[in-house]
C-alpha cells in the first residue's frame, strides 16, 4: 500500500515498538488497596521483555510485586525448566532465542509465554511476550516521479511532487509499516 504525502523537505520513518528507538514513558500503575489480595492484571502488565542479541530478559522488582499484594511462587517461560533467578530485590527471567520454548518466525519475531504461579491462585497466570529482531529486517526506500511507482529517481526538483515507496523484507504479517508524519 502507499500513502500520498504532502510536499516535504524531510521524511522520517520510525517504529516506536522496536529495538533502541524511543523508550516508552513509565506507566502509571493503580495500587491495590490493602486487603484486596493480588491484582493479577496489574502484575501481568509489569511483564515487559527486553531483547538484546540472542536473549530475552524479564525483570520483576519485588517491591512492586509486594505493593500489588502478590506473592510469586515461581516465574518461568513456557518451558518450566527455564526458571527465574530469585535475588534479594527482583526476579530475573532470561532465555536465549533457541531455548526455553521460544518460537522464532522468519528469524525476526521471537515469542514465548511467561507463566506466573501465585500463592493466592491455584491456576497459573500466563502472558504472551515477544521481541522483534531488527537485525534480520531490511527496509528499502524508493523515490518515484509518479503515483504508479514506475519511474524511479535519485533526484527531485525543488517544488516537484515525488512519491516514496517503503518496503520491508521479509514481509511479516505481525509487523506493519505506517507513515507517522512528514
Amino acid at each position: 500500500s502507499f500513502v500520498e504525502a504532502p510536499l516535504a523537505s524531510v521524511i522520517s520513518l520510525q517504529d516506536r515498538s522496536c529495538g533502541s528507538g524511543l523508550q516508552p514513558s513509565p506507566t502509571t500503575v493503580q495500587i491495590t488497596p490493602p486487603g484486596e489480595g493480588c491484582n493479577q492484571d496489574l502484575l501481568l502488565s509489569l511483564i515487559q521483555p527486553r531483547c538484546s542479541d540472542d536473549v530475552m530478559t524479564l525483570v520483576l522488582r519485588k517491591d512492586l510485586i509486594s505493593t500489588l499484594g502478590c506473592i510469586i511462587t515461581s516465574l518461568t517461560f513456557w518451558d518450566p525448566s527455564c526458571q527465574a533467578e530469585d535475588t534479594d530485590d527482583k526476579f530475573v527471567l532470561r532465555g536465549t532465542y533457541s531455548s526455553c520454548g521460544m518460537k522464532v518466525a522468519e528469524n525476526v519475531v521471537i515469542s514465548n509465554e511467561v507463566v506466573v504461579n501465585l500463592l493466592s491462585s491455584s491456576s497459573p497466570q500466563r502472558k504472551q511476550v515477544q521481541c522483534i529482531n531488527l537485525d534480520s529486517l531490511s527496509f528499502q526506500l524508493g523515490l518515484y516521479l509518479s503515483p504508479h511507482f514506475l519511474q524511479a529517481s535519485n533526484t527531485i526538483e525543488l517544488g516537484q511532487q515525488g512519491f516514496v515507496q517503503v518496503s520491508m523484507s521479509p514481509s511479516i504479517p505481525e509487523l506493519m509499516t505506517q507513515l507517522d508524519s512528514c
